[in-house]
């Protein structure tokens, strides 16, 4: 093995630990051994509309905490919009990016440039 590292195989032939190399493992399998692994759904439109909404408004909270801890730890300046198939924006922006959507006619014009 590359770099010193030695691992040793256990009782089952296996070394451990659950995983494998993502050359001996399918997209679709399990890297752990003995419990059920979380399958994400494939990355493609979802036709109902309930379970849209559900995952827009988990995912956009997600996106705006991430893009928030990314200003916080690295002092990174970010302006993050998202708008919503109902037509609203939400952002997420540090101070110098901030007058560029907080003023009032910030967001029609946003709304605008998306929707003309």
């Amino acid at each position: 093995m590359g770099g010193g590292l030695v691992a040793a195989a256990d009782e089952s032939g296996g070394f451990g630990g659950g995983s494998a190399a993502a050359s001996d493992v399918d997209a679709g399998e399990s890297t752990t051994r003995g419990a059920a692994a979380k399958r994400r759904p494939p990355n493609q439109y979802i036709q109902e509309k309930a379970k849209r909404h559900i995952t827009f408004s988990k995912r956009k909270a997600g996106l705006l905490k991430k893009a928030n801890e990314l200003a916080c730890l690295t002092g990174t300046e970010i302006l993050l919009l998202v708008a919503s198939e109902a037509g609203t924006i939400f952002f997420h922006a540090t101070d110098k990016f901030r007058q560029l959507v907080e003023p009032p006619d910030a967001r029609r014009r946003i709304s605008q440039c998306l929707y003309a």
